[in-house]
Order: C-alpha cells, then structure tokens, then sequence
C-alpha cells in the first residue's frame, strides 16, 4: 500500500473531529511553545463512552482510571510545571489523556494522573526507530535481553548504592540451581546468583507460608520439567542473561532439616540482599503463570497508532501503576524480598522494568530520569516503599514501609511478623512486636519513643486519594496471639502521622534526640523477659535491635483519664469524646478506632450507652506549638478491661495533628 492508500485507510477509520486533527504538527511544529501547563488538544467526552474511531478508542484506553466518570480530553506538554525551581530536562512532547476542568492546573499536583496510564509520542515515518527518541518501540513477541544486560552492566558499574550490603556472607553457605546441569547445588554464599520473587497461588503445592513447604519439593529432588512455568522461565531468564545460578525458595530451603531450614528463613532478606538481581514475576496469579516474553506467553502489545504522518506510540504505564493491580503486590511475603533487594527485573505483560536503589530504566524507555522530562516523570522510582504502595504524606523509612507492607495478606496471620522481619532487621529502630520505640543513632528516652511508637491508626480519609480510583478497604479484624498495643494485631492499612518536618515527632523520626524531655506524659513501661517483667530501658540494653518478644504483655504504669462518649457528636471523623467531669468543656477527642466493630458499636449505641465511662491512657502531652496562648498536643489510648488489672488497647483519642489550648489541658 503506498503512502496515499494508506493515508486514505486510516482517515476512513477515524471520526470527522479526529480525521480533521493535525496531529503532527503539534508535535512537529516547535515555533509555537507548549505552555507550562500544556495545551488542550481534543476532547473526548467521557471516559465510559464507546467509539467506533480509531482515535478515540486509542486515547480512551489511555485514559487513568478515575473514581468519577469525568469527561476527558488529550492534552499536550513538553514538561511539567515543578514545585522546585531550576529543575529542567531535555524536553520532548508527549500527550496524555486527563479529566477536563478549566479550574485544574495541570502542573506538578496531579502528575499522578499525567503518568498513571504512560504518556503517548509521535514517531516520523522516516525515523520510528530512533534511538535518540525518548520512548522505545517494544518487541511485542519476545524480551530484548541485549538490553536489559546492557541495563544491569550499567546499574552494576555506575550506582554505588547499588553494590552496598548489610550482612554480606553471614550464611555458612547456600542451596542455588545450577541453570546449566539442571540441579541444585551447594555453594558458597558469595557465588553470583539471582533471585525469583513470585507468587505461589493456588496451583502451587504449596500453601502461602515459607514455613509451609512440602517434602515432594525438597531440595533434592529438582527437575526442569516438574517444575512450575514461572521458575522454568527465570531459569531461561538466567541463561539468556549468561548467568548459571538461581536461588528459588522452594528448591534452596532443604525441607527436612529443621534448624537449617529456620535459618534459612530467618535469613531471607540476606539471600534477596546479597542476590545480583530478582527476578520478580509480576505477570498471572499463581507459578504457573510464566513470565511474558520468555517462552511460551506472549506479550501485550504497545499502544500504537498509524497516523498520515507517523506513528502514535505509548511509553506503557509507569511500575509503579502495574504493580498496584498485580497479584504480586497484595501478597505479604513478596514486599521485602523486593525491597531489600539490590535490583529487580520486574517481568510484566508490558515490558521489562528494571528497578535499583538509584534508578529505574525499562525496555520502552530506557534512559534514567535526569535525561529528559518523559523519563523524569517515568523513570523516577527506586527500590524503596513509594514504588510498591500508594502515594501518602506518611514520612520515608520505616512508618512508610509499614504503610505499604501492611496492606498486603497472608495466607496465614501468624506470618505478620516474620513476613516483615527483614523491614525490621533493616531498620533504623529498636522495635518490640513490630513496634518502634528509639532511633539507634540517638539516645533518647525510651518510654517518650514508645509513645511515639503507639500513634499508628487506621488510615484517615485525608489521606486517601482524591480523584484517581482506589483499592477499598476489607475490614479491620483482630490478629490472635499479637498484643493489641501493636499494630501487628489488627488487618488493614497501618498509618502513621507526622504533621510537618519540624514537628517533634519529625524529629523523633530524624533520630534527634532533643525531643526526649518534652513529654509531660508520666508512662513507664516494662517487658516480661520469660516470666520477669524487667524495665524497657534496661531490656533496650541487652537486645537491640529487635528486642524479646517472649509475652504480648506488657507492665504500665502512666495516667488513667476517665472520659466517655459525648451524646450526639459524631461526624466523619468518628465518635468523639469528653473528660469525665468536664463534659461542658470545649474540648473534644475524637476517637480513631483500630477495629470496625468498635466502629459500628458506637454508631449504634443508645443514650444509656453513650454515659458510660471508659479510661484512656494518657500517651502524650506536649508542647511544639509557640503561639501568643500556649498549645498542646494531646494524646490518650482508649482501653478496654478484659480481666482483673488487664487492658487491651481500643483506638487512640486525640490526632497528633490537633493542638488544644495548654490552659485547658491543665
């Protein structure tokens, strides 16, 4: 077909409002400049619509996944407007598919929306296959492992961050299979290996524990043929890579050794850590799966579309937005064998990613964020919690690592902890049952961090998505044989507020250890240590960094405040309360409860009920707020008694986010 015919196909194909759209030009013709902003298009009307075009069907499916029905148009940029000043990219216009509102500034706030889809370019007809175009045309049939070779070489050569290690070799030696021979050896824990993160599924032999293995997969009884799709292909994946050596749990965990086979498990973030890559497969719901583009499963094609003067070409959507709805990401196992890794491979149906500690390049686009705007936007992740979760104003480290890890499942409860050990054993914090108590760089007050450490809730609606589409909650239960004053007790997504950098809890985070006097709150904690309760900043002493975790209970001794619930008042925010005695008061708590069922309790409780009083225990009082009339942040933990002088912790009264008037407190 020549160029006449087939620009006459592909009018025939296209609306009259797109047949009538010079496409090209916006891109081609660079003495008009591109606002900050963008430039509006061509509207598409709404996002549920149908369209027999071409076109629109091409940018409809382009379009973020919205909560509204919003109408949508296409809009043009060659960067995006930044919060900081003087950070500027080579600049390359791309379209992409947003809501339409003449009230929105298209700039750096929604940037989530500009990228959650991919962005769209335009390749000339002469020179689609350029290599200095900053999207990638993608082999739809089968993986470029040229480049992603290149990919890890450079990763390998370039990133210092990427070659550091906590315990490198602590391991005596390791079981890994030998991709060539086709069986499972004994090496040496400093042999180069890569790693498979991966979902089991129900396919699987195997239940959803690591603990959980079964002897018909022992270690020795290895063989290509028997063995799931999905390691099938990380073994090619190995060989097409030149490498010989693959760690996968199932077959490098010898099963009928029990001391070996608990410190293997115990020592998992060390082989994931300490692996040259993982292979992460993303793709399917179980091992069965395969990974796409490696034998027999075939990749999703790349958005294209055949224009009169080029081709429209979709960079794929970022990571970030393929992990969010994979199977992959909602299991609790597979978070830190990610996140402690060096570098992954993500293998998904679109493309090959390849993430480190310091980068991400992909097959579409391989160049790292500080080359153009479209990989800046793109190519901006790291191997750290916001890759993996929702974006939050929870601070980096440990509370977001939690936020992430906390909304994916178990097959069995009982793994909260050890699913998490790795997170824990990383970290910058002495911890108890999950709990973080004092930065081990500072010397601070032990009982002021714990605290600290008891502020997680529930997720508050101000911090969830606003327009893009989310994941509904499931609702909160409580974990058996896990104290109820750690987060570990309860199912759902565990937050944690900071309120401002400068805020003594930000500080508190930081490790500056100034903020250790400034509790007024009385509280003394100790820890049952076998059956001898021993006083926390003594056990801190002997056991760092994760301390005993012998019994969920705890002694304390602080102040008990009588409150109850205030007749009437209730809102969005929950139920609030009132100290006993002065229920005349303006002073409001309002109760964030870490179970739905106290939830629902309350909001059907009569008016009997509602005069009942309960105790809270009296967390914090202090004051970081230096205003004319001295304020005062204030929080309690609402109790439960279950029997005798025992308690279990409800929910928290008080947001550290809200100061009250000192005088008042008093």
């Amino acid at each position: 077909m020549d160029t006449l015919e087939l620009s006459d196909a592909i009018q025939r194909a296209l609306c009259l409002r797109c047949s009538t759209l010079e496409i090209s030009s916006a891109f081609l013709d660079e003495n008009e400049a591109v606002p900050a902003t963008g430039r509006h298009i061509i509207s598409l009307g709404k996002q549920s619509q149908t369209s027999t075009c071409d076109m629109c069907r091409f940018f409809l499916e382009l379009s973020p996944t919205y909560k509204r029905n919003h109408k949508l148009h296409v809009r043009l940029f060659d960067h995006i407007k930044s919060a900081f000043e003087g950070q500027d990219f080579s600049r390359t216009r791309f379209l992409s598919v947003l809501r339409e509102n003449s009230r929105l500034n298209y700039n750096f706030s929604i940037q989530d929306e500009i990228v959650q889809s991919g962005v769209v370019v335009h390749l000339p007809t002469n020179n689609s296959a350029s290599p200095t175009s900053p999207v990638h045309l993608i082999n739809t049939a089968a993986v470029d492992f040229g480049l992603v070779n290149s990919l890890l070489g450079h990763c390998q050569k370039s990133h210092g961050l990427c070659t550091q290690v906590k315990d490198r070799y602590s391991l005596p030696y390791i079981y890994l299979i030998d991709c060539i021979e086709g069986k499972v050896v004994r090496e040496n824990p400093s042999q180069s290996y890569l790693a498979l993160s991966y979902v089991w599924g129900q396919s699987s032999t195997q239940g959803g524990s690591h603990a959980d293995f079964k002897d018909n997969s022992a270690w020795d009884s290895f063989s290509f043929n028997k063995t799931p799709l999905t390691v099938q292909d990380a073994i090619r994946v190995v060989r097409n890579l030149g490498k010989r050596y693959l760690w996968v749990d199932r077959y490098c965990i010898k099963q009928k050794d029990g001391p070996e086979k608990k410190t293997m498990i115990g020592n998992m973030d060390e082989i994931y850590e300490n692996a040259e890559a993982t292979i992460v497969a993303m793709y399917g719901e179980n091992d069965s799966a395969g990974l796409p583009g490696v034998s027999s499963i075939p990749r999703t094609p790349q958005p294209r579309l055949q224009t009169a003067h080029g081709c429209l070409v979709s960079s794929c959507p970022p990571l970030a937005t393929v992990i969010r709805t994979s199977k992959w990401a909602t299991r609790g196992w597979t978070y830190q064998e990610a996140r402690l890794s060096r570098r992954c491979l993500f293998f998904t149906t679109h493309q090959v990613y390849i993430v480190c500690r310091e980068a991400t390049v992909s097959e579409a686009v391989p160049s790292e964020s500080q080359v153009s705007w479209i990989s800046s936007l793109l190519n901006s992740s790291r191997l750290d919690a916001r890759l993996f979760g929702p974006k939050t104003s929870i601070p980096t480290g440990f509370c977001e690592d939690r936020f992430v890890y906390s909304q994916r499942t178990l097959t069995h409860d009982s793994d909260i902890l050890d699913a998490f050990r790795g997170i824990l054993s990383h970290s910058s914090f002495i911890t108890i049952w999950g709990v973080p108590i004092t930065h081990l760089r500072a010397a601070m007050d032990p009982y002021t961090g714990f605290a600290l450490g008891l502020l997680w809730t529930r997720i508050p609606w101000w911090d969830r998505p606003i327009h893009l589409a989310s994941t509904k909650e499931p609702p909160r239960l409580r974990r058996v044989d896990f104290p109820t004053w750690s987060w570990t007790s309860v199912t759902g997504t565990i937050f944690n507020e900071q309120h401002g950098e400068k805020s003594l809890l930000a500080r508190y985070l930081a490790a500056d250890h100034s903020v250790s006097g400034q509790n007024d709150a009385h509280l003394r904690i100790w820890v049952h240590i076998g059956s001898k309760p021993v006083p926390l900043h003594d056990v801190m002493k002997q056991y760092p960094p994760i301390l005993p975790e012998d019994s969920p209970r705890l002694l304390v001794q602080g102040d008990i405040i009588q409150v109850k619930p205030t007749p009437g008042k209730k809102s969005g925010r929950g139920q609030a309360y009132r100290v006993v005695g002065d229920e005349h008061s303006s002073l409001v708590f309002w109760a964030n409860f870490d179970l739905d069922q106290d939830i629902a309790a309350d909001a059907t409780q009569d008016e009997e009920q509602e005069n009942r009083v309960e105790d809270a225990l009296l967390l914090l009082q202090w004051n970081d707020c230096f205003t004319k009339k001295p304020r005062s942040r204030f929080v309690m933990m609402l109790l439960r008694w279950v029997d005798g002088g025992t308690a279990e912790r409800r929910g928290l009264l008080g947001e550290y986010r809200i100061s009250y008037n000192a005088e008042k407190l008093k």
